[in-house]
């Protein structure tokens, strides 16, 4: 009888102390955390539902804003990007409130994030620049990087490459004295390919390395074997063909060392464009192929859109433009899908290029104004000059050639402003061309000239070959005085 006085006690004890929100809250916080850490997502956001309630019943306001962090996370986790940022947002506020200013830094940092990749950039700058005054305030060096790398990293993807090196090279700068070397090496990796951009292919070659070494010391396979394709893509725009096909073979190994289907899929694409550069058709078609079975076992739709555009391209050089057609419009429905305004683009200048040679002038029309939006919206002025060269040649096919330098001039000013030299020597080829058709010599021999000198600079060297060639044809007499030798 007394033990089971006892028995009973203890299991009214018990039964109290189960009632206690204290003890319901530590009981379900361990259980939701653990499913998180063991990937059951969907399990886990029950649970921090469930103690989210009790946080708001018992006015918890700290507790209430760790959970909804916890519950972002989750939703940011599964790709539920409005429901995490609603949820980031409300976290935010309840700091703000309890004045914890220093603690709301990771769940804005966050919100950031979200906002550039839904390539609302300057909503993500406006955070990314709050991030950073607080961290100043509270000379949180660590928090002050991190704000000067994320900025870095808009400006990057708008295409404002100075400010956006500026940026890095003050993380760059911190993360150095606190020896991070993951950060260092993502920080080096972006350099690496805004010196591509700007042409700087050797001092992007050094980035590259630099990187790989902090990846390998890092144990960061995957992301070593990710730079091959970087490496590769480089050495094939240098016309080290060789080289570049070696470096993705060894790439596709590593890949397969690892089980890494996504990548090796990556790779073979990439292989695929040289072939495809190369015009071996027939070996590019069976490469993008491979690539897009991969895609297929892996279900990687983003991937998969770029093969399309690979095969797409592969049409169009042999003059099958329906079937190029086709694969290009393929493409922009998965890119719209997963509302990746960059490959939209991509495929819609393409798709626009066809429609000129199909001679249908006022659909390429649309397909190009339709691009114009599109780098508007992305403040893109890569993409806008780009797109202004696509109208020059809508204007070139239309026979109005004083037209189509317009464009082109326009095109080869935003170039020279944001520093692209492969592109503007492109451009000044292209309006050369014009010029010769218009019969203005001196015009196209300076032109053709400036568009030699780029290319040389940035170590074109095959590219600035074809150019000789072809002024040699055009005019023997000025191509002995420009190339005495």
């Amino acid at each position: 009888e007394e033990k089971s006085s006892n028995i009973e006690q203890a299991l009214l004890k018990l039964e109290d102390k189960a009632k206690d929100p204290k003890f319901k809250i530590k009981t379900l916080l361990v259980n939701a955390s653990n499913l998180q850490k063991e990937g059951k997502l969907p399990e886990a956001l029950v649970k921090f539902k469930e103690l989210l309630g009790i946080y708001e019943k018992v006015q918890d306001f700290n507790g209430e804003a760790t959970c909804l962090q916890n519950i972002a996370n989750i939703h940011y986790n599964k790709s539920e990007f409005d429901d995490a940022l609603e949820n980031y947002i409300e976290c935010v506020q309840i700091l703000e409130n309890l004045d914890l200013l220093e603690g709301s830094f990771n769940p804005r940092l966050q919100i950031a994030i979200i906002c550039a990749q839904k390539q609302d950039y300057e909503l993500a700058m406006e955070y990314h620049q709050k991030n950073l005054l607080i961290a100043q305030k509270f000379n949180n060096k660590q928090s002050i990087a991190i704000s000067f790398h994320y900025i870095g990293i808009i400006f990057q993807n708008q295409g404002t490459y100075d400010k956006a090196l500026e940026n890095y090279n003050k993380a760059l700068q911190l993360y150095e004295e606190s020896k991070r070397e993951d950060n260092i090496a993502l920080i080096v990796d972006n350099m690496a390919i805004i010196f591509r951009e700007l042409g700087r292919y050797h001092d992007a070659l050094d980035a590259y390395e630099k990187a790989s070494n902090l990846y390998s010391k890092l144990g960061d396979n995957a992301k070593v074997s990710a730079l091959f394709n970087d490496m590769a893509s480089l050495y094939f725009n240098l016309g080290d063909v060789e080289k570049a096909l070696n470096l993705y073979k060894d790439g596709i190994k590593f890949a397969e060392e690892l089980n890494d289907l996504p990548n090796k899929a990556l790779k073979l694409f990439n292989m695929g464009t040289i072939y495809l550069s190369q015009e071996d058709f027939k070996k590019a078609s069976e490469i993008f192929n491979k690539a897009m079975e991969i895609t297929e076992e892996t279900d990687i739709p983003r991937y998969k859109a770029h093969i399309f555009m690979g095969l797409g391209d592969i049409d169009k050089k042999k003059g099958n433009l329906n079937k190029s057609l086709m694969n290009f419009n393929e493409s922009i429905k998965i890119f719209e899908k997963l509302g990746d305004s960059d490959g939209v683009f991509l495929a819609l200048v393409n798709v626009g290029e066809i429609h000129l040679k199909m001679g249908k002038f006022e659909t390429a029309e649309e397909d190009y104004i339709k691009a114009d939006d599109i780098s508007n919206k992305l403040k893109s002025l890569k993409y806008k000059a780009l797109n202004m060269m696509n109208f020059g040649e809508l204007y070139r096919y239309k026979k109005d050639l004083n037209e189509a330098l317009k464009k082109y001039k326009g095109a080869i000013e935003t170039f020279e402003k944001i520093e692209m030299p492969e592109d503007l020597a492109y451009c000044y080829n292209k309006m050369g061309n014009i010029y010769l058709k218009l019969n203005k010599k001196t015009e196209y021999f300076e032109s053709i000239s400036k568009a030699y000198e780029i290319y040389m600079e940035i170590h074109l060297e095959k590219k600035a070959l074809k150019i000789r060639e072809k002024l040699k044809k055009v005019d023997k007499k000025f191509y002995k005085q420009r190339f005495p030798k």
